[in-house]
């Protein structure tokens, strides 16, 4: 993709992760409720939220076996001489020899059909086998062992950048029109957001009501961007590197799925002198980014259950849930630290949450731009952070966005994706039940959005109209938590010609599980109440 990447990134960035980010942070600010029970505001988008929740379970499956390997890997690295570096360990084939190590510290050269006889073998250790099939255990292929200090003590630092940053990070090439590569772009950056699963609107839930939205979203996407961008020149300048020295595109170093932090990187890491340091500090990065990441996916699971079923999970109890929810996942991990471990994490992560991504983003945009009204939803951010922001000329940009060209990019590649559909593959095709499953768990994700509607619109009463009009209307309980804001909300939405949605104040509506019924209580307390 020769730095065809950055452009989609960016294009994707403007359009889609920044605008996306401050709605989800606005709404759920705004309602303080978790992703089942903030569609009050637009009821027939609720099953969207039963999606989003799914994904969240697959991801959080998929990210644990990664924290597992990961501890793995940083335990090991404690040693004198990292463990994948040489022969003599439990996984190493019969073929496996020192004797090429000490060839090429002598200068000499071992060729395999022309090629560098790989580090594969030393990489790819332990952990059930990397590169087996998913209908059962294979066997660890031929490797060989490449000095690890022979190239690095004759490369000069510019080799890193005239291979990588010239060539492949930054040069653009007729790849940009591939649609893998804005499929990536566009995942990568909710990935790094947590935005259209409901992470960041999670979190937003338990801001204080009168936060600055605005200043969050500039500052988490900017930063957020510029660590991606660094991570990228860092990790492709070492994979450039080792192409260059191997005589290989950059393309052809770079493994899919587990192989680029498992077996490219620790390469890498293992020609790099006082390698056990460096692994050490290299997986330690990928656990503290691990486990990021898992907080997140496991706060937006334990929130949505305390939010949208009280009685069953009471908000009080609401670290025993968390703990329960962990228990499910370590169950559910079970099946991805076998032999097919790595391929069932793969089929999680293609099938189970990628594409059901741009789906959810479409229809988030979508549902509150033109189901709840995008001027009721800036009078929503307005109560919140004022007229000095929402009446600027620069923040016109971004209802442009939601209205118009989020949805508008996101149905682009959404339908350009499915006009080019292929099967995902991990080291070569899926068998026919595996492909079978995929479909299944992509369907899980997707089956509660049209089934909500059709649920919703057959318990209702009256005519087709009178309940379709129902299910597209705030319920009474919608809107802020505390009833101080509420009436602040109802007085900015009179004085700018929009409705609130729900009621002011009712004993027979229950507002938010996280406070006592209508409690004018302050913030500090709500806060301490979650």
């Amino acid at each position: 993709m020769r730095g065809a990447f950055l452009i989609p990134y960016f294009l994707s960035l403007a359009f889609a992760g920044m605008p996306m980010f401050f709605m989800e942070v606005n709404f759920g600010q705004y309602c303080s409720l978790g992703i089942l029970t903030c569609w009050r505001a637009f009821p027939i988008l609720k099953g969207l939220s039963y999606g989003q929740f799914l994904v969240g379970f697959y991801a959080t499956v998929a990210y644990g076996v990664v924290i597992t390997y990961t501890v793995y890997y940083f335990f090991i690295s404690f040693t004198s001489s990292l463990p994948w570096v040489g022969c003599g360990q439990p996984w190493n084939t019969p073929m496996c020899s020192d004797i090429v190590m000490d060839c090429f510290q002598a200068g000499g050269v071992i060729t395999f059909d022309n090629e560098c006889v790989p580090l594969t073998n030393l990489t790819e250790f332990e952990l059930d086998d990397l590169n087996i099939t998913v209908s059962g255990p294979g066997n660890f292929s031929l490797a060989n062992y490449i000095d690890p200090w022979k190239a690095m003590r004759k490369s000069p630092s510019e080799e890193y950048w005239m291979y990588v940053c010239n060539e492949f990070w930054l040069v653009p090439s007729g790849c940009v029109a591939w649609k893998q590569v804005w499929l990536d772009a566009v995942v990568q950056i909710f990935y790094s957001l947590s935005i259209a699963v409901g992470g960041m609107q999670t979190l937003a839930s338990y801001n204080k009501f009168h936060n600055n939205t605005y200043r969050d979203m500039m500052i988490v996407t900017i930063l957020n961007s510029a660590t991606s961008i660094l991570a990228g020149f860092v990790i492709f300048s070492i994979l450039g590197y080792m192409a260059h020295v191997q005589g290989k595109d950059v393309s052809e170093v770079v493994r899919q799925g587990f192989g680029l932090a498992f077996v490219a990187y620790p390469e890498a890491v293992a020609r790099m002198p006082a390698a056990p340091f460096w692994s050490v500090l290299f997986f330690f990065m990928l656990i503290t980014l691990g486990l990021d990441s898992q907080f997140v996916n496991l706060e937006r699971l334990a929130t949505s259950l305390v939010d949208e079923y009280p009685r069953l999970f009471p908000p009080r109890r609401k670290s025993f849930v968390t703990l329960g929810i962990c228990v499910v996942m370590v169950l559910c991990s079970l099946l991805c630290i076998t032999e097919a471990g790595p391929y069932w994490t793969s089929l999680l992560d293609n099938y189970g949450t990628n594409f059901a991504m741009l789906l959810f983003a479409f229809l988030i945009t979508g549902g509150l731009s033109w189901g709840y009204g995008i001027r009721r939803f800036i009078n929503d951010i307005r109560t919140m952070i004022g007229d000095r922001y929402v009446d600027t000329l620069y923040f016109k940009w971004w209802p442009l966005n939601w209205v118009v060209l989020t949805p508008l990019s996101m149905g682009v590649i959404l339908v350009f994706n499915w006009a080019t559909w292929t099967e995902p593959e991990y080291n070569g095709p899926y068998p026919p039940w595996a492909r079978a499953l995929g479909w299944m768990m992509m369907i899980t994700t997707l089956i509660g959005i049209p089934g909500h509607v059709v649920f919703e619109l057959l318990r209702r009463k009256g005519s087709f109209m009178e309940r379709f009009r129902i299910i597209t209307s705030p319920t009474d309980s919608w809107g802020p938590a505390l009833i101080q804001h509420r009436q602040e909300a109802v007085e900015v939405h009179r004085r700018h010609g929009t409705t609130m949605g729900g009621v002011v104040c009712s004993a027979e509506v229950d507002v938010n599980p996280r406070i006592s019924k209508y409690a004018v209580v302050s913030e500090d307390e709500m806060e301490a109440t979650v």
